[in-house]
């Protein structure tokens, strides 16, 4: 009966520090985690391909708007989490993981 009470206690102190841990999403009514990273990505490849601010501004407006993504939706992720360093840095580093490397490229088919 002492291992199941030290099992159950082990059990209930991990759970409790899963809102801490960088994995765990817990949104409280911003974008989900992966989404703000792939958007961030996109927008910083699109700063770098982009020749002028113009082109920039246009391929992030027709970025956001294919994926339904905000401005605000992005502030609000900010706003949510940025009280939180081991979470925001789990982010930025997988925005500037996925960023040094070059994107994903599809097999082109032969006809």
């Amino acid at each position: 009966m002492r291992i199941s009470y030290l099992t159950v206690l082990t059990f209930v102190a991990a759970l409790s520090a899963c809102d801490r841990l960088p994995f765990v999403d817990n949104d409280r009514g911003a974008m989900p985690r992966m989404k703000f990273v792939d958007t961030v990505v996109a927008l910083r490849r699109a700063a770098l391909q982009s020749p002028s601010p113009a082109e920039f501004t246009r391929l992030k407006t027709e970025h956001l708007a294919q994926t339904g993504v905000s401005e605000k939706d992005l502030q609000r992720f900010i706003e949510v989490h940025g009280g939180d360093a081991v979470y925001m840095s789990a982010v930025w580093d997988s925005v500037s993981q996925r960023t040094e490397r070059p994107p994903a490229r599809m097999p082109v088919k032969k006809p």
